[in-house]
């Protein structure tokens, strides 16, 4: 049940970016005989809503053509990322699906020096090269409508927002939308905002998720948006926790 006290919102999209992504890998598939397809996540699927919603995709595609792919997850850091990906190509297989791909310096030249291979990368709209298909996501929209419901459902008009660094378009996209929609239902509420700022590890530190959640708490932030990956799945819990000791 949904209450005033106590709804923490860490929002993500499964039926949309499945639904496109599922879209995007038939068209590049075109025959399943031909495909051998990769996916390489940051982080585990199940800790991750937006890994969770490109595992969807995946499964539709599945299910759709027959054509299996190999799924792999790994840390938050280009010393296992890249290497990963590397093995991938080295193996044969294509389309490889990238997620949060703007995170690494080494990708564009990795591309450029594989043209055989096909790169889906999501979230990234900014690549123009022939064997590459990226998109991103009206990110904002969806953001709108958590800031409206923070607003209305925050006794203290105290909302929370974390987000990794304000260097990825995609996070401000989040920021600018969730903002919005609090001032669109009520003009006082405050937007207590947070930010993880940029390091190696910066998509899976836990106890800094979780140190964030309790600064805010006592800061008295009712309802939170957490737009940081892996982060989320650690701060909105820790949040809840902490609101609960304070009760």
């Amino acid at each position: 049940m949904l209450t005033r006290q106590n709804t923490l919102f860490q929002l993500h999209f499964p039926v949309v970016k499945g639904f496109w992504l599922f879209l995007t890998m038939c068209f590049l598939i075109g025959s399943p005989g031909w495909a051998k397809p990769a996916v390489v996540y940051i982080g585990k699927v199940k800790d991750n809503p937006y890994n969770q919603s490109i595992h969807i995709g995946i499964q539709k595609i599945e299910q759709k053509t027959g054509c299996h792919s190999l799924e792999i997850e790994t840390p938050s850091n280009a010393f296992k990322y890249i290497p990963t990906l590397l093995q991938c190509i080295s193996e044969g297989y294509s389309p490889i699906i990238l997620s949060y791909s703007h995170q690494f310096r080494e990708l564009m030249e990795i591309i450029d020096n594989h043209k055989e291979t096909n790169f889906i990368l999501l979230d990234n709209g900014e690549v123009d090269k022939a064997n590459v298909y990226s998109f991103v996501f009206e990110d904002q929209e969806g953001s709108f409508m958590a800031g409206a419901l923070a607003a209305l459902m925050s006794k203290s008009k105290i909302v929370g927002f974390l987000y990794t660094s304000g260097k990825y378009p995609v996070l401000l996209r989040f920021r600018a939308g969730y903002i919005h929609g609090c001032q669109a239902v009520d003009p006082t509420v405050k937007v207590l905002e947070t930010q993880l700022e940029d390091y190696p590890e910066i998509w899976g530190d836990a106890a800094k998720s979780r140190k964030l959640a309790a600064d805010m708490i006592s800061r008295g932030q009712m309802s939170c948006f957490a737009a940081a990956g892996f982060e989320g799945c650690c701060y909105c819990p820790a949040t809840y926790k902490n609101r609960q000791k304070r009760c």
